[in-house]
């Protein structure tokens, strides 16, 4: 596989975090009702408590949720970096490259060719006119 740019740890966070989203949302169902069940048995004061005790805790654990996702989000790319229609696509994007950049060179080359040759026929073209010119001065010569 060709030599790729690394990918920052953002772009991981964001596949880490893609994927835990879709993990979790498939739990959602079930989750939601487990949470409405528990609802129905708290008075308000130990919601306030409950829900004061988990911002403390998801504040505290936020960086270490991120380096969770960013390392998730590594296995991700990788695993999508190996599959075989992610190589095969690799593979074409190089050829495709080293063709737009033969064609390019072809291209400057041909224009290069072009050039001379334009040059090289007005050239000619000058010197026959000349010729051309001189011998008709001379036949005017000989005869008049």
């Amino acid at each position: 596989m060709p030599k790729t740019t690394s990918i920052t740890r953002p772009l991981y966070f964001a596949a880490g975090a893609t994927d835990l989203a879709v993990e979790k949302l498939r739990e959602l169902p079930a989750e939601y009702k487990r949470l409405q069940e528990q609802a129905r048995k708290l008075d308000t004061a130990t919601l306030r408590v409950a829900v004061e005790d988990y911002s403390n805790k998801a504040t505290g654990k936020a960086s270490e949720v991120y380096t969770d996702l960013v390392g998730r989000g590594t296995k991700v790319v990788e695993s999508i970096r190996n599959q075989k229609a992610s190589q095969v696509l690799s593979e074409r994007l190089t050829f495709t490259q080293r063709q737009a950049k033969a064609t390019a060179t072809t291209a400057r080359k041909s224009v290069t060719t072009t050039r001379t040759r334009a040059k090289a026929t007005a050239t000619s073209a000058k010197k026959t006119a000349t010729a051309a010119s001189d011998a008709a001065s001379a036949a005017a010569d000989k005869v008049g």
